[in-house]
């Protein structure tokens, strides 16, 4: 996607206090970390513009990816009613490859069964 600068609005970096925003906090986060890639659902399109003119492209190369969002059957964007980080997952017993299989089916309900950690690395593929 091309954006022009004159469709984005000022960007602040710092509030009144001197702390910085999330948007210059997230940039610097992403280049000490040595991130390359960010992938977020299309919904954060302008997120993503604001970011990559400001903050991330300055602190080193960094590619922002929009992927499609994951839709429940009422034609509304699946969000999750509460947050639950991995360890929550791991205390239900939820094991780390169950957890990866049910994401990447998520993206692809097409092919049946059950994907090794090996074959989601071979498939990946932001291209598309």
């Amino acid at each position: 996607m091309v954006w022009q600068n004159e469709n984005l609005d000022d960007l602040v970096l710092l509030r009144g206090d001197g702390n910085p925003t999330y948007m210059l906090a997230v940039g610097g986060r992403h280049h000490d970390m040595g991130v390359t890639h960010v992938i977020r659902g299309d919904d954060h399109l302008i997120k993503a513009a604001r970011q990559s003119r400001s903050t991330t492209r300055s602190m080193g190369p960094s590619q922002h990816v929009p992927h499609s969002l994951i839709m429940a059957p009422t034609v509304k964007a699946l969000k999750t009613p509460r947050r639950l980080g991995v360890d929550a997952y791991r205390a239900m017993g939820y094991l780390p490859a169950a957890l990866r299989n049910y994401l990447v089916r998520l993206g692809e309900p097409r092919r049946p069964g059950i994907f090794s950690t090996e074959e989601m690395i071979d498939a990946f593929d932001l291209s598309g």
